[in-house]
């Protein structure tokens, strides 16, 4: 991040490289039964003039499938350790300030979801596309 501006009459620069990580694992415990984790990180970076602190969150989460998977049943907890907050600063010659921000990010989700329809399809008729005359003189080279 780079940020340079004029602040109270002088040159003011911020530079800083910036990641952002997020990692995701889903296991098995049984068939058809899962545990699912995922941890987010961002390192600190700039914005406009004030220094942003680190945010990160770590968030776990149950599937079970039911009747032969076509219900499903989704149990969630997001940002356990309620880590994204955004804390943003600056000291700068006469100016020292900080905001601190909590926004809603740490929650509970429950979803339940279930699959109409026939399940028994084969997966290459799907998406197969239909010949037609036209398409096949295209194909072959014959557009007269």
């Amino acid at each position: 991040d780079h940020y340079e501006s004029q602040l109270s009459g002088s040159s003011f620069t911020r530079n800083k490289i910036n990641f952002t990580n997020n990692f995701v694992s889903t296991f098995t415990i049984s068939p058809g039964f899962y545990f699912n984790t995922s941890f987010f990180y961002t390192s600190p970076s700039v914005f406009n003039f004030y220094q942003v602190n680190a945010l990160s969150s770590l968030d776990f989460g149950l599937k079970k499938e039911l009747l032969k998977k076509k219900l499903t049943i989704d149990v969630n907890y997001y940002d356990v350790y309620r880590g994204r907050k955004d804390v943003l600063t600056v000291n700068y010659l006469n100016l020292h300030n900080s905001l601190s921000q909590f926004t809603n990010t740490r929650y509970f989700n429950f979803r339940l979801t279930y699959s109409f329809g026939n399940q028994s399809i084969n997966g290459n008729l799907k998406n197969e596309p239909k010949a037609t005359e036209e398409g096949d003189r295209v194909k072959n080279g014959l557009n007269q």
